[in-house]
């Protein structure tokens, strides 16, 4: 991987025989000092880390320092058996490679540990193995970050560049990381290839990915994540953007391809737009595509408190398997997929703004207490807006299949594998999202004037047995050419099918009718 024409250089070359002796042997020895002369000597050359144990310490304002800056136009090669690994310290923020408004540099194999439990601090949470701010064109090949006090690797803002533009991560594998496997709190033609972000825990978010701009001054264009597996976080991969909104308008483009996530409380979580009612403008797409969320300690997909007028979520054939490991009972944090609001917030603008396309859920341990939940807890359905739960492809297992939609957006079914089997007689809210299957007994299903807003998703009832259903509005609603207190019966017509839209005010409109139906 060495450019042609380039000079190379060992750090051995910096140590006297006793420091080379050591550090082959694996007898860590403070040589942050040593280190930095030949990363200033390595400018337009190729560096290369000998194999074995070197120590940094941090230095700077109190508590807080960097160990090594990295300059610009620099190529670092560590070779199997080299890595850097932390002396004791009391540092509450570090950066053991600083690469702060840099451009041409690659790191290949870089190897560190932060060594966590040689911390005196108690507090902070931003010390970081490798922290990239600003600067562009760097390329960091297989980077090791174990047991940081903060990030694996860190990519953001810089006072003096701005975001950091054209740099790609390739084979990061973090672990034991206290805060983030990886954060990117801004970036333009950020690439992150295979990467591996397990066991983070510690303080908040304790994330494999954080993707969480500062402040308006952030950029998040062209962020593509590539095949990564998160194991064992808080979150697999979260994405909050409530500090990102302001004066100046921003578009957001980020998508995750093939996400594989195991045994995290909560697989992937878009949170925290608020673009005041419309005011600041933050537009633009959040994808993931064909992520796979396997044992997930709650929902498999969470979207809290986000503007439905910010970027678009759309979470594209997922596959979910056995989530909700931790037994919750509410389909607010228990659903596999889950849009909400809690109870507490003081926030009043409209969350949604999510498509859910062609899922696959599958549960062989443990349940669900629904399919999915679309739900402001606070503000009601008029504040749930451009949910979309679109065309399941496999439901497995599940005992309960009905979805919370509480709001406006739609429901679709076209593979034919989604309907909830009602028992009997009764009343049809948000509760009952989804096609309806009615028994071999005569029932009455009757509408919910609150639940089903002006705009709200189709309400589907299939007939499979020849029993007589019947469909009614609640009291001062009616369906569109029919006067109140009118109802559509089918009978004796097995595989009738109606499609009901709501029209707001208890109004519904047929949109498809399959079978015998009369009005009675």
């Amino acid at each position: 991987m060495m450019e042609k024409g380039r000079q190379s250089i060992n750090l051995f070359d910096f140590l006297t025989a006793a420091e080379i002796a050591n550090a082959k042997a694996g007898v860590k020895a403070d040589l942050t000092a040593k280190i930095q002369s030949a990363l200033n000597a390595g400018v337009g050359k190729r560096l290369v880390i000998n194999a074995g144990k070197f120590g940094l310490s941090y230095v700077g304002w109190g508590t807080n320092g960097m160990a090594l800056d990295v300059p610009s136009n620099i190529v670092i090669e560590f070779e199997p058996g080299a890595w850097f690994e932390s002396m004791a310290h009391n540092a509450t923020i570090y950066q053991m490679l600083r690469v702060w408004d840099r451009s041409n540099v690659t790191i290949i194999r870089p190897n560190m540990d932060g060594r966590k439990d040689l911390n005196a601090a108690v507090a902070g949470e931003f010390g970081m193995a490798i922290d990239i701010r600003g600067g562009n064109n760097v390329h960091v090949v297989k980077p090791v970050t174990r047991n940081c006090w903060g990030d694996g690797v860190y990519i953001g803002l810089s006072a003096f560049t701005g975001s950091p533009e054209n740099i790609t991560i390739d084979h990061h594998f973090a672990d034991g990381c206290r805060r983030q496997g990886m954060s990117i709190t801004a970036g333009v033609n950020v690439h992150v290839r295979n990467p591996v972000w397990q066991n983070i825990a510690g303080t908040a978010p304790a994330a494999g990915l954080d993707i969480e701009p500062d402040d308006n001054s952030a950029e998040l264009r062209g962020i593509r994540i590539y095949n990564p597996k998160t194991k064992n976080c808080t979150t697999g991969i979260q994405i909050q953007l409530n500090r990102m909104t302001g004066a100046t308008p921003k578009e957001v483009d980020i998508k995750i391809t093939g996400h594989l996530d195991e045994g995290s409380v909560v697989g992937y979580a878009v949170n925290g737009a608020d673009t005041s009612l419309g005011v600041n403008k933050l537009s633009g797409k959040i994808v993931s595509n064909e992520p796979v969320y396997i044992r997930n300690g709650a929902s498999a997909f969470l979207s809290s408190e986000y503007d439905a007028l910010g970027p678009r979520i759309v979470v594209e054939r997922p596959t979910v398997i056995d989530c909700n490991r931790n037994a919750l009972a509410s389909p607010k944090y228990a659903a596999p997929f889950t849009v909400l609001r809690d109870t507490g917030s003081l926030k009043t603008y409209a969350i949604g703004g999510v498509e859910i396309i062609e899922p696959t859920v599958i549960m062989r341990t443990g349940s669900v207490p629904r399919l999915f939940s679309f739900q402001d807890v606070v503000n009601g359905a008029a504040a749930v807006r451009d949910c979309h739960f679109i065309d399941p492809v496999k439901l497995e297992g599940l005992t309960d299949v009905r979805g919370n939609f509480q709001g406006s957006g739609s429901t679709s079914d076209r593979y034919r594998v989604w309907a909830y089997a009602i028992a009997g007689s009764g009343t049809l809210d948000f509760n009952f999202s989804g096609p309806v299957s009615a028994p071999n007994t005569a029932i009455v299903l009757t509408l919910d004037t609150a639940t089903y807003i002006a705009g709200a998703p189709d309400v589907i009832i299939r007939v499979p047995f020849g029993a007589s259903c019947q469909v009614a509005t609640q009291a001062g609603g009616n369906f569109v050419g029919q006067v109140a207190g009118k109802k559509y019966q089918a009978l004796n017509a097995a595989g009738s099918y109606l499609r009901l839209r709501p029209l707001g005010a208890g109004v519904f409109l047929v949109i498809e009718m399959v079978g015998q139906w009369t009005v009675v």
